[in-house]
């Protein structure tokens, strides 16, 4: 009897090109060192537009006022400006509160679901998907949208009456908006890369 013993090797030659690899490493430690991530706010200060030619308060001024509220001494000045709009004060008011409206704060809630989106594409870059860069203008743009909506979503308390006589709307914080329009994003890079 004779037995025929088959031995079949696979013998498998691949080789590495760890220049591409040290490249996509490289360009990744670059990408890395230069973008920081987003930010979103009001980035560019404008001003309200004041009375008789003069400018009026910054946006940022404003908004620090709307996001925490703020407690307004009445001066002899001020009880002319209200007796001429037709909304006397009474003798017994000594300020006026202008009451937090925390559009800040309310969009920041959101910040679990910017993690996650990083997150998500982060791992997914990794796999030849967004750049780094896009996806810290992706995240910039979902925090931008955020703090929009939150100013357009009639945080309250009410306006005051005045305020609603004066500007027509009880809507918060879009009396010409200038606010919510001044809302933008940017990357955060790093300025020695």
């Amino acid at each position: 009897m004779l037995i025929l013993i088959i031995k079949v090797v696979l013998v498998f030659n691949v080789k590495f090109d760890i220049k591409n690899v040290n490249k996509l490493c490289d360009s990744l430690k670059k990408e890395l060192k230069s973008v920081k991530g987003a930010k979103a706010g009001i980035l560019k200060n404008k001003r309200y537009p004041g009375k008789d030619g003069k400018e009026g308060i910054t946006l940022v001024e404003n908004a620090l006022i709307q996001e925490y509220g703020a407690t307004i001494p009445v001066t002899d000045k001020m009880r002319k400006w209200f007796m001429a709009q037709g909304f006397p004060l009474r003798k017994d008011k000594t300020t006026i509160v202008i009451p937090p409206r925390p559009f800040l704060r309310t969009a920041l809630k959101k910040q679990k679901e910017w993690v996650r989106f990083v997150n998500e594409y982060f791992d997914a870059d990794m796999s030849g998907g967004l750049t780094l860069k896009q996806i810290a203008t992706r995240v910039g743009v979902l925090m931008q949208g955020a703090i929009q909506e939150s100013i357009l979503s009639n945080i309250p308390p009410e306006n005051s009456d005045f305020t609603v006589m004066k500007k027509g709307s009880s809507s918060t914080l879009r009396d010409t908006g200038l606010l919510v329009n001044s809302i933008h994003s940017e990357v955060i890079t790093n300025d020695r890369s």
